[in-house]
């Protein structure tokens, strides 16, 4: 069943005293557009996004390289995530991150952070069981 579960996030509490300088809203908002409508301008269609477009029009346009998809695949077959759906997954998911960088091609960097993500997911279902069940 999880694996049909793209992400969990698991949020802590942060106190009222931390001041940590972050983006503020407007900056958050401004970014996500401009990566929204860069995939609706990548997959020339105006629904398309990372998560919506068809898998073989995503791995076409993605900007991944044929050695980062084969170095994908042999971290999921190291971490036994044996199906394809969750190698679209994980690209889908480095293709986002790429798009709310700014960056054209798909980098490395966004690939590590998406398998964490994922490693992140198996992680809190064996710490957390109770927030993986269905109601």
């Amino acid at each position: 069943m999880l694996d049909r579960f793209d992400f969990q996030l698991f949020l802590q509490s942060v106190h009222l005293s931390h001041q940590e300088t972050n983006e503020d809203s407007n900056t958050i908002r401004q970014r996500v557009t401009n990566a929204r409508n860069q995939q609706k301008k990548r997959y020339h269609h105006p629904s398309f996004l990372n998560s919506t477009v068809p898998s073989d029009q995503l791995i076409q346009l993605c900007g991944i390289t044929k050695q980062q998809l084969d170095q994908l695949a042999v971290t999921c077959f190291h971490e036994k995530w044996s199906n394809n759906r969750t190698q679209l997954k994980i690209i889908r998911i480095a293709r986002t991150i790429t798009d709310l960088a700014g960056t054209k091609d798909i980098t490395d960097t966004a690939i590590d952070e998406a398998i964490s993500w994922k490693k992140h997911l198996k992680h809190n279902s064996q710490i957390h069981p109770n927030h993986t069940k269905s109601p």
